[in-house]
């Protein structure tokens, strides 16, 4: 699928040129400002669940120490 114009879900702004990630609305993902926000006390599985791959989805990996353990 090729990458198109996206619209950050969390604040609005710019979310860069990324594929469509299934469980977002189209046109929506994740701008790099908002991904640890996006990301803080989820697990890496949720996440990924939720906006995808970095670098496929979005533009980077959230922070180290951003995401939780699934305990």
């Amino acid at each position: 699928m090729p990458s198109a114009w996206k619209t950050c879900r969390c604040c609005g702004q710019y979310a860069g040129h990324f594929e469509q990630h299934w469980n977002r609305d189209t046109g929506y993902g994740l701008c790099e400002d908002c991904i640890d926000y996006c990301a803080h006390g989820e697990t890496a599985e949720s996440f990924e669940r939720t906006y995808g791959v970095a670098d496929v989805h979005y533009a980077r990996s959230p922070s180290p120490g951003i995401l939780g353990n699934a305990d």
